[in-house]
């Protein structure tokens, strides 16, 4: 869950997980395959701290990965499970 607007939403190509993002800074990763009934994120992670709004997600090609751009000067990668 949120505290803030969700701002970004992708979806990797095998369709198992969903990364969301917000303006209350943090990502959350869903992992459909792996998910019990409370639908809750199984990882959150925040780009930069919290401090900055999450503007854009995106997986790479192969979903091994994902961008989180944020309003900081600087994207971060992380990896399927978030780290």
């Amino acid at each position: 869950k949120h505290l803030k607007t969700v701002s970004a939403i992708s979806v990797d190509r095998s369709g198992s997980r969903v990364i969301t993002g917000a303006n209350d800074g943090q990502v959350n990763i869903y992992d459909f395959e792996g998910m019990k009934k409370d639908m809750k994120a199984f990882r959150k992670v925040s780009p930069s701290d919290g401090q900055h709004q999450v503007k854009s997600l995106s997986w790479s090609p192969t979903g091994d990965c994902f961008l989180a751009v944020t309003t900081s000067a600087q994207a971060k990668v992380f990896d399927r499970d978030g780290r």
